[in-house]
């Protein structure tokens, strides 16, 4: 495994509260070391959804993180 990722996996059963109805291979995650988007501005529902959301993929991919992180952390930036 790459030394600057740190894997984690959550248990079907006893699994984060949240992330239960994510299938097994979105609860494996690979994140990136230290992965925060500080900067990134939280959705509000005013802004035009398609473009914050290409925006959110770009910001993640930047970030190191794959579509696994982004299912993950797609909650975390929401308003």
């Amino acid at each position: 495994m790459h030394e600057n990722l740190r894997r984690i996996e959550y248990d079907a059963t006893h699994g984060p509260p949240g992330l239960r109805q994510f299938s097994s291979h979105l609860r494996q995650v690979i994140w990136p070391r230290n992965f925060k988007l500080e900067k990134f501005k939280k959705y509000d529902g005013k802004e035009n959804l398609e473009n914050w959301i290409t925006l959110y993929e770009i910001v993640v991919r930047l970030a190191a993180g794959d579509e696994h992180v982004m299912a993950n952390y797609f909650r975390v930036v929401l308003d």
